[in-house]
């Protein structure tokens, strides 16, 4: 039986995170009035037009599922851990999402495709955030699809599953890829923790490539104006990465020793006195 987490209510397309507050609480008013619309059969799948019902008990998420046991192309796999997990994620995108008070909030579910953002708008347009679980993918498909919403004048965040994050200097290809695609910052979401993690790379003193990462809580989570989650990240990044910077370009001094009045050494030369020395 295929599952959804938006369905169509008198040709309004309605979320199931809708019913839900940031802290996982049922919004009551709001799951009446869905209930009661589902009882009466006023919920449609947006895609083969059936009748939708609702799901939300006590302990069950909130989703849709088909009135009647059929297969539909587009659906929630809520029963595998996978799916869960994705389930969990995308919620966590939509709930930062309406604490930050950004206007037209929804969700895309579409056919045969791997990519299901959480849209709303903002002063750059709108935004998409797409949750990406596992550690691979296709990478080719995943930039084709990317471009297909920015051709819609959509701009897409990428959020990988913080389980996955590798060490501080050695990225996988699905983070950089990642990078790439956020304009050089690669985002995480933790949801035992409910946390994100924002990561970026600099270069140090040594002129060694790291990443510079700060960890937030979802209720610190905002986006800025253009829908990038930096906060203070930023900020901070910058300062660091210009402190590395300097010190990349700082000429040491060393003692002298042997007949050798000074050495001077940065990155780029070494200059001695004695030419035995050279």
């Amino acid at each position: 039986m295929s599952e959804r987490l938006s369905v169509l209510f008198r040709e309004k397309l309605i979320c199931a995170f809708e019913l839900v507050d940031a802290d996982g609480y049922y919004r009551e008013e709001e799951r009446r009035k869905v209930r009661i619309a589902s009882q009466e059969g006023e919920l449609l799948c947006p895609d083969c037009g059936e009748r939708m019902i609702l799901c939300a008990g006590a302990i069950v998420q909130p989703y849709f599922r088909h009135y009647k046991i059929q297969e539909c192309k587009t659906g929630a796999e809520l029963r595998t851990k996978a799916g869960k997990r994705k389930y969990f994620c995308r919620k966590a995108l939509f709930q930062i999402v309406k604490t930050a008070g950004l206007p037209n909030v929804r969700l895309r579910e579409e056919k045969e495709r791997q990519l299901e953002p959480v849209l709303f708008d903002c002063d750059a347009g709108t935004i998409g955030y797409v949750y990406l679980d596992g550690k691979t993918r296709n990478i080719s498909e995943l930039w084709k699809e990317n471009q297909a919403y920015l051709s819609q004048k959509i701009r897409l965040y990428f959020f990988l599953n913080e389980e996955y994050k590798s060490n501080a200097k050695n990225i996988t290809g699905d983070e950089a890829e990642c990078a790439r695609l956020n304009g050089g910052e690669i985002y995480y979401l933790n949801i035992k923790n409910n946390t994100a993690t924002i990561r970026k790379k600099y270069r140090t003193g040594t002129g060694e490539a790291s990443y510079y990462e700060e960890t937030y809580e979802f209720d610190d989570v905002i986006p800025d104006e253009e829908g990038r989650i930096t906060g203070p990240f930023l900020e901070r990044f910058q300062k660091l990465a210009k402190e590395e910077k300097r010190n990349f370009k700082k000429v040491k001094r060393f003692p002298a020793e042997e007949g050798i009045s000074e050495e001077y050494q940065d990155m780029d030369f070494l200059l001695m006195d004695a030419l035995e020395e050279v």
